[in-house]
């Protein structure tokens, strides 16, 4: 039988990408590496580019599509999102994509031997969604990229065995930092990232539920720290199977199995 595995190739403003497999069905949840960094670090994980069944793209800022169209282009990998992230994605990278998906709220999306259901958001971009990703009876959800976290977002994730969380930023790191006020107010703003707080009151809701793995990512360099991030989510590990700290270089350094 199939193990439902998840992994993060990186996770930050650098670049992020997340891997769900279910054999023989491999999706990337974004691709914001280069072509060529995105083929090393899923050869890490043991993974050919050929293998690769799906990206499914939460929105058009650089840091999630800076190697979808080459990935989509070298291995004739079909591109899912939402109507408004295609549009963008299309003119950011020039023409469109060979083989491309609109994704839908309102219905969910078979894609081998896994199920996807996209989750609006808000965020600063043009049709912005985030994903759960069903295996059989189990649930992995990936949500980053939100100025907050609404009851309507927060219900599609009650349901999930595993969860990639943003923890982008610590308030007093961000407000008393060396970034320019208009950046400061975008990232803080309802439509920017979320801040340790608001995640630890989405994982505190979640934590009641079936969810056993929680990966922490899309912190920020600048805004954040692992001391913080350690006194903010800790709390939690005594009720999971596993807590993982995605990082920018190595992601979550393997697959976290979900059973």
């Amino acid at each position: 039988m199939s193990t439902f595995r998840v992994a993060s190739l990186g996770s930050g403003s650098g670049g992020n990408c997340t891997v769900v497999r279910a054999d023989p069905t491999v999706i990337l949840i974004d691709c914001g590496f280069s072509g060529r960094e995105t083929e090393r670090r899923l050869r890490g994980l043991g993974i050919s580019g050929e293998s690769v069944s799906a990206i499914l793209v939460t929105h058009e800022h650089f840091d999630h599509i800076q190697g979808v169209g080459t990935i989509s282009r070298r291995f004739d990998v079909p591109v899912y999102a939402s109507r408004g992230t295609l549009a963008a994605l299309q003119l950011r990278n020039k023409g469109p994509f060979e083989r491309i998906c609109e994704l839908s709220s309102r219905k969910r999306e078979r894609i081998g031997s896994l199920s996807v259901r996209s989750v609006p958001v808000p965020h600063d971009a043009a049709e912005p969604t985030q994903f759960v990703i069903s295996y059989r009876n189990k649930q992995f959800g990936v949500l980053t990229d939100a100025g907050h976290v609404p009851t309507s977002v927060l219900d599609a994730y009650r349901s999930c065995n595993a969860l990639l969380m943003e923890s982008n930023h610590d308030l007093h790191m961000l407000w008393n930092g060396d970034d320019p006020p208009h950046l400061k107010e975008r990232i803080a703003g309802s439509e920017g990232h979320l801040s340790n707080d608001a995640a630890i009151g989405v994982v505190a809701q979640l934590a009641h539920g079936p969810l056993a793995h929680l990966i922490i990512g899309h912190v920020s360099a600048r805004n954040n720290e692992p001391r913080r991030l350690a006194r903010s989510f800790d709390r939690f590990a005594p009720g999971l199977a596993s807590l993982t700290y995605a990082t920018q270089e190595g992601g979550t350094s393997g697959w976290i199995s979900i059973d």
